[in-house]
């Protein structure tokens, strides 16, 4: 097993790449089995159907300013979410670190 599960055959997720952690979860740097493309997997520890209600939705949504959900398992209580892997840190940082543009 090591530092590695597999949900459903579908994704390896690395249990030591931490990527971010909020409200919801925490977000670890994985692998679609089937294609070999890295992934950024949000674990979340709720199922009920207004979120599973809201990721069908996301799936959905094609932009290129929105960060891509290719997918979602449900399994052991927890909702895993394959999501696209984008480099360059999360939102907050990035407003944080940016120049203010009021001067």
């Amino acid at each position: 097993v090591g530092s590695e599960m597999c949900i459903r055959d579908r994704l390896s997720i690395d249990l030591e790449s931490e990527l971010g952690t909020g409200a919801f979860g925490v977000v670890r740097r994985g692998v679609h089995l089937a294609t070999g493309d890295a992934c950024a997997i949000k674990c979340v520890d709720d199922t009920a159907e207004h979120l599973v209600n809201e990721v069908r939705l996301q799936e959905e949504l094609v932009h290129v300013n929105v960060c891509r959900l290719f997918g979602y398992v449900v399994e052991t209580g927890k909702m895993f979410m394959s999501m696209e892997l984008c480099s360059g840190g999360d939102l907050d940082g990035l407003l944080r670190d940016s120049p203010d543009e009021k001067s």
